[in-house]
């Protein structure tokens, strides 16, 4: 008598077999998963602190890591970068609280790995005795080193109360302008999206100069592009010219009683080209000598006065002028025949409005280029 397979047996043994390679599979993946937690932030940790020591004239360091990896993103606590040489005292060249570095899954859904980057409340301090070197060494030895440090495309970057000092402590008293409160977002640095403007990427700042004025900035830009190419609108809102005194006393020779600066700019750069202008205007100036002044520091500050009563416009209480500029950075123009004729023109025929004026773009410049007029128009 033939003997049958008892079915039901041995679908069960397969359903049971099955169960255990997934089960197996899943203790695996999570054995990998809570390793890579357990032993990545330490490397990642120790990577970043080896790529920092890589520049000799420069101390830098980092704190804790942490990985979420659900969320393809990790993040860095406590980033420092000092001097080698600087003395306890001095503030550090960079230093934030955090980099938080994300995967962009809006952009993997297009086909495209890219990541999001955001710094909670850096601090950057540049001294500018020390500019030039400064900025050899960010062009040189550190595009490498953050090549290094964050080997991804970056599509968005942010920063979350951001703070940059300018500084000089070797004049008296030492020179500390301070720009708070700074929040800037940069979107679509890969041009994941918009792939034919022009101009696909945006950048937009807003933050405090002196903890008291607002400053704007916006820009649009081909983050891709060879060469710089960008439009960029900026302003700077009644700044209280008092608070700087302690620099126009060591200076100019001269004390602010009362002026509120405002400023506007506009530039566009292309084909290693640029053109704008810059707007500033001082309400209601009124300088006098610094204190104990000697005599001919009474007689520049008699003079220093009346010459802001004679170029004040009478109705808006205002010393103001446009000054346009064009070129390259190897033989930029700056129109100064134009600032002085729009000096006097605010001054007596009609007053110039610190406003922006859409007039200039990438077209403009690229003309520049083909063909320019003698003079800078005012």
């Amino acid at each position: 008598m033939p003997k049958y397979r008892d079915t039901k047996k041995y679908t069960g043994s397969r359903a049971s077999q099955a169960t255990k390679i997934i089960v197996v599979v899943l203790l695996v993946v999570a054995t990998v998963l809570i390793a890579l937690r357990l032993y990545l932030p330490h490397y990642i940790q120790d990577y970043a602190n080896r790529t920092l020591d890589k520049n000799p004239d420069y101390d830098g360091h980092v704190g804790a890591v942490s990985l979420q990896i659900l969320r393809g993103a990790y993040q860095i606590e406590n980033i420092e970068l000092r001097r080698a040489e600087a003395p306890e005292s001095e503030a550090p060249l960079f230093a934030a609280q955090a980099f938080d570095i994300r995967m962009e899954w809006r952009a993997l859904f297009k086909g495209k790995l890219v990541v999001e980057l955001v710094l909670d409340r850096p601090e950057v301090n540049l001294r500018i005795d020390q500019i030039e070197k400064q900025t050899d060494d960010v062009d040189v030895i550190w595009q490498e080193q953050v090549r290094e440090l964050f080997p991804f495309e970056l599509n968005r970057f942010t920063i979350r109360e951001g703070t940059l000092h300018f500084l000089d402590p070797t004049t008296t008293p030492p020179l500390d302008i301070r720009i708070t409160s700074m929040n800037l977002e940069a979107t679509n640095l890969t041009n994941v999206e918009g792939e034919n403007d022009p101009l696909p990427s945006t950048v937009i700042a807003r933050a405090l100069v002196e903890d008291q004025a607002p400053l704007n900035l916006d820009m649009r830009v081909n983050a891709l592009a060879l060469t710089p190419t960008f439009t960029l609108k900026a302003a700077l809102d009644t700044l209280r010219l008092n608070l700087l005194n302690d620099y126009f006393e060591q200076f100019a020779k001269l004390k602010v009683e009362e002026g509120k600066l405002t400023i506007v700019t506009e530039i566009a750069v292309a084909e290693n080209r640029f053109q704008g202008y810059v707007t500033p205007a001082i309400e209601n100036l009124n300088v006098t000598p610094r204190e104990d002044p000697g005599i001919l520091e009474r007689i520049w500050g008699a003079v220093a006065s009346g010459l802001t009563r004679i170029l004040e416009n009478p109705e808006e209480e205002q010393v103001a002028t446009r000054i346009p500029f064009r070129g390259s950075i190897e033989n930029p123009e700056v129109g100064v025949w134009a600032l002085v004729i729009n000096l006097l023109q605010n001054a007596f025929i009609q007053a110039i409005q610190p406003e922006f004026e859409g007039i200039i773009g990438l077209q403009e410049v690229i003309q520049l280029q083909r063909g320019k007029p003698e003079t800078i128009e005012p």
